[in-house]
C-alpha cells in the first residue's frame, strides 16, 4: 500500500491516485519528508481546482496545469507562489510519463538554422531522458 495514496490528500478525485503515486515516487527517490509534505500541500490546491472545474484526464495537458498553478487562488505567500508552479510541472511530467495527459505540440518554425538546431536538440533530449 502506498504511503501517501488515499490517506494524506484532502482531495477525493481521480487525480488523487496519481498525486499519491507521485508523492510515493519522491519518497522512493529519497526526498526529505518535509519536502514531500510541501509538495503534498500544494498538490492539494491543484487537485481541488481541477476537481472544481470538473476536468477529467482527457481535458488536461501540461500547459493547462502550468496555467492553473499560476492563476489558482492561494495564500499569496511567497512559498505558495513558488511551490504551486513547481508542483504542477512535476505532476504534469509524471502524468505525461504515465500516458495520462499530453504535452501540447510546440509551435517551432523551421525558418532558419537556429530553429532547426532547437528542434534537433529537443528531439535529442526526448530520446535521451
Amino acid at each position: 500500500m502506498s504511503t501517501y495514496e488515499n490517506t494524506t490528500l484532502l482531495c477525493c478525485f481521480w487525480l488523487e491516485k496519481y498525486i499519491g503515486d507521485f508523492l510515493d515516487s519522491l519518497d522512493r527517490k529519497g526526498y526529505a519528508r518535509n519536502t514531500i509534505e510541501q509538495y503534498k500541500y500544494s498538490a492539494n490546491y491543484i487537485c481541488h481546482h481541477v476537481e472544481a472545474l470538473g476536468m477529467g484526464p482527457e481535458d488536461l495537458d501540461t500547459e493547462f496545469l502550468d496555467t492553473l498553478a499560476t492563476t489558482c487562488p492561494c495564500t499569496g505567500s511567497g512559498f505558495m507562489n513558488k511551490m504551486l508552479p513547481l508542483t504542477a510541472r512535476c505532476i504534469a511530467d509524471d502524468l505525461v510519463v504515465k500516458g495520462i495527459i499530453t504535452r501540447p505540440p510546440k509551435n517551432v518554425s523551421l525558418g532558419g538554422p537556429r530553429e532547426h538546431l532547437i528542434l534537433e536538440r529537443d528531439n535529442w533530449l526526448k530520446f535521451k531522458c
